[in-house]
């Protein structure tokens, strides 16, 4: 018998070899610029590699988002708006998943454990992560760590 840990592990690598071989099209939402296509599905990998869970929709919205940001980025509602425009969602729902992905990552571990991750120390506000500063995090450690 498999347990539901290992059957989620399979399911997960199955819809990543999908993805990676164009079985599912969910990567390829109204991207026409292929730069900006690979670098969201290579940030979807990654993100999916450390935290899974990718059936969450903010699995998605925070790739997009973390491929997206750059450090002029003042406010998280400009890059939603942006992202809004690419896959065809509205900010409100991509801010939206992109907090219930994250609440769903702090069940499975600490905030301290993702800092150490990621090599960058978050703030721990009651428990949580603030997006901004994840988005942030994650771009910077993909950055840095762009070989792996």
């Amino acid at each position: 018998k498999i347990s539901n840990k290992l059957l989620n592990i399979i399911v997960q690598c199955v819809i990543i070899k999908l993805l990676k071989t164009g079985g599912i099209g969910m990567i390829h939402v109204n991207i026409t610029d292929e730069a900006l296509n690979t670098q969201i599905e290579d940030t979807y990998y990654k993100i999916v590699a450390m935290f899974g869970k990718l059936e969450y929709a903010g699995c998605f919205h925070l790739a997009v988002a973390v491929a997206l940001y750059n450090a002029d980025c003042k406010r998280l509602t400009d890059l939603f708006r942006t992202e809004s425009e690419i896959v065809g969602s509205t900010p409100a729902a991509i801010e939206r998943n992109i907090r219930v992905y994250l609440r769903v990552i702090l069940e499975d571990k600490s905030i301290k454990d993702i800092s150490e991750m990621i090599g960058y120390p978050l703030s721990d506000i009651d428990g949580t992560i603030k997006a901004k500063e994840f988005i942030a995090a994650l771009k910077l450690y993909f950055t840095v760590n762009e070989d792996e």
